[in-house]
Parts: C-alpha cells; sequence; structure tokens
C-alpha cells in the first residue's frame, strides 16, 4: 500500500508470515523482504517529489520473536 500525502508518501509493505530468520545465532529480517520492499520504494520513490518511508509489518506467529528496529537503506528510513 501507498499513502501519499503533504510532500511525504509511505509504502507499507505487510507480510502474514515471521519476517525474521536466525543466521548463525543472530536474528535477522529475511532478506527476500527486505530487496522486495527497497524495489517497491525505489519506484514510487522516483515518481515523487516529498519524502519517502517505507514501513515492513511482520505477523507474530507460531510463537516468533517480535523486534522494533529502525533501519535506512540507500537513505530510505524502514522501521521494522
Amino acid at each position: 500500500m501507498v499513502f501519499r500525502g503533504h510532500q511525504q508518501q509511505v509504502i507499507l509493505e505487510c507480510k502474514f508470515a515471521p519476517i525474521f530468520t536466525h543466521h548463525q545465532g543472530k536474528a535477522m529480517i529475511k532478506p527476500g523482504h527486505v530487496r522486495q520492499l527497497v524495489s517497491y520504494a525505489s519506484v514510487f520513490r522516483g515518481e515523487f517529489a516529498g519524502e519517502t518511508r517505507a514501513v515492513l509489518l511482520g505477523a507474530l506467529v507460531d510463537r516468533s520473536a517480535g523486534r522494533d528496529l529502525d533501519v535506512a537503506i540507500d537513505g530510505l528510513p524502514i522501521p521494522v
């Protein structure tokens, strides 16, 4: 989903599955989800003159751990 208004847009991607995986004992966001969100954001960012933000929401299922992260990829802020 893309929300636009007042010189700002937010790209919202919802995953109805766990978005974290574990690698070498550390929790990390599944790389495919990040690539997909960055791809969407780059398309919508190119056609919009204002600020672009992206948000990735994931479901807590099967006792998956929840996390709150703030990351930036290519200057694009992405809270997870």
